[in-house]
Order: C-alpha cells, then structure tokens, then sequence
C-alpha cells in the first residue's frame, strides 16, 4: 500500500517488505531480494535506517525495530490505508451488486454456490 501513495523509491519497497514481515531477521541480500531493489541499492540507505532506528542489526542480520514511534506511525499508516481500500471495494461492491437485475444477482449466486460446492468437495 505504501508503494501506491509514495511511489516505488527503493527505501518505500524496503519498509513495504519489513512491514509485512515485522518479526523476521534478515541478510541484507534477502532484504534487497524481498524489496525488489539491488544489494547495491539497499547499501545505500541502510545505515540511515540503522541511524533512524527503524532497523535493528544483531549479529549480521536486521530486523525491524518494533520499539521504534517511526515505525509504529508507518505501519499505523499502512493499516489506515488498508481499511480506506477496503472501504472503497465495498462501496464499489455494494453500487454494482444494487445494478444488477435479479436474474443476474441469481446467477451471481449461483455461482458462489458452485464455487462453494467444489470447495466442500476438495476438504
């Protein structure tokens, strides 16, 4: 979500993919392949992540430093967004699902029942 809003800088992807994975410890090179951003790039701006405490280092590997305010208002702010899209597809959901004609909402939920009936049938 964050990439969408504050575009695809490295330093966004990097926070993007610690903030998915909060509890992780990591290589700089996994942190680079989970980011999509070359090892080049993320030695870059990892010692200003270590500077601003977003991220711990421990015997060679990082982690997000979930003590961190700036952390803690980044992930509160990913959370924000999340819920505004999920807002946002139910709205949508809810005006083109009042759209349909009852014949088309009947074979919408037709479909879900099938949908459902082949999910029972492969538990």
């Amino acid at each position: 979500m964050l990439t969408e809003i504050f575009g695809k800088c490295p330093q966004v992807k990097a926070i993007n993919f610690l903030l998915a994975h909060p509890f992780h410890k990591y290589t700089k090179k996994e942190i680079a392949q989970g980011s999509e951003i070359s090892r080049m790039t993320l030695d870059k701006f990892i010692e200003d992540f270590l500077e601003l405490r977003i991220l711990i280092k421990d015997d060679g590997l990082y982690f997000l430093n979930s003590k961190s305010n700036l952390v803690n208002l980044i992930d509160k702010l990913q959370e924000n967004l999340v819920d505004m899209e999920t807002e946002k597809q139910i709205e949508t959901f809810q005006e083109s699902s009042s759209k349909l004609s009852d014949k088309e909402l009947k074979e919408f939920l037709k479909i879900d029942e099938k949908i459902l009936n082949l999910m029972r049938i492969k538990n």
